[in-house]
């Protein structure tokens, strides 16, 4: 799937890619991979619905994006844990709350939300068990149609490692886990992945840092709490 992150400067959508179908009243619905559930073709990305910074998007805002995203027949929409500090997660159960079941809510873990825990993220159980409780909370419901990890394609820059290059730092794929080195190295691999994959949010991969970064707006994002 591709997605390009909504607010006041982006469009908030993306392609969902599977197999057409006519059913479910959908001008154009996918099968969503082999889950079986049928998604508009159109994906709304959440993530800075609720960000109080410049390229975020206001309640107002938000619910403006929402509004005309459903009124073009859109029922997929992703979001994870740590957009806006939890606020897409919030807002799009407000927006969604009377409706829930007509959405395909997708939401995202992995990232560390307490700086000094080394296991407040991770794709272990006790994180994914925390981290869905609270999004259930947020999100006013009591299921999330697709959780997804983020697991990292190594423990070092993918195609440093494949040469036996050197890196100085190392950023992550939010998209698909991609492990690339930043550009003060100097292949500069992560921001190569962008350019080759159109993928827009890369977080930091050192222990300890919780932030990202977004090369669509070209900003940072704070992923703490």
């Amino acid at each position: 799937m591709k997605t390009l992150f909504g607010g006041p400067h982006t469009q908030g959508v993306g392609y969902a890619q599977g197999r057409r179908s006519a059913l479910g009243g959908l001008p154009s619905a996918v099968y969503f991979q082999r889950s079986g559930l049928r998604v508009s073709e159109l994906c709304l990305g959440a993530m800075i619905f609720g960000d109080a910074r410049s390229v975020g998007a206001t309640k107002e805002e938000s619910r403006n994006i929402f509004d005309a995203f459903v009124e073009a027949s859109g029922n997929f929409i992703a979001t994870a844990n740590t957009y806006a500090n939890g606020m897409s997660e919030q807002l799009l159960g407000e927006f969604t709350q009377d409706e829930r079941d007509r959405f395909v809510l997708a939401t995202k873990y992995t990232l560390n939300r307490r700086a000094t825990d080394p296991n407040g993220g991770g794709n272990h159980r006790k994180n994914l068990v925390q981290s869905l409780e609270a999004s259930l909370k947020r999100l006013k419901t009591d299921y999330i149609d697709q959780v997804h990890p983020v697991t990292p394609s190594a423990g070092g820059c993918e195609k440093c490692l494949a040469t036996g290059d050197t890196w100085v730092h190392l950023r992550l794929c939010r998209v698909c886990g991609h492990v690339g080195c930043c550009d003060s190295s100097k292949n500069k691999h992560a921001t190569q992945h962008y350019h080759t994959t159109s993928h827009p949010i890369v977080q930091s991969f050192e222990f300890g840092e919780n932030w990202g970064w977004c090369y669509t707006d070209q900003t940072y994002i704070s992923l703490s709490e």
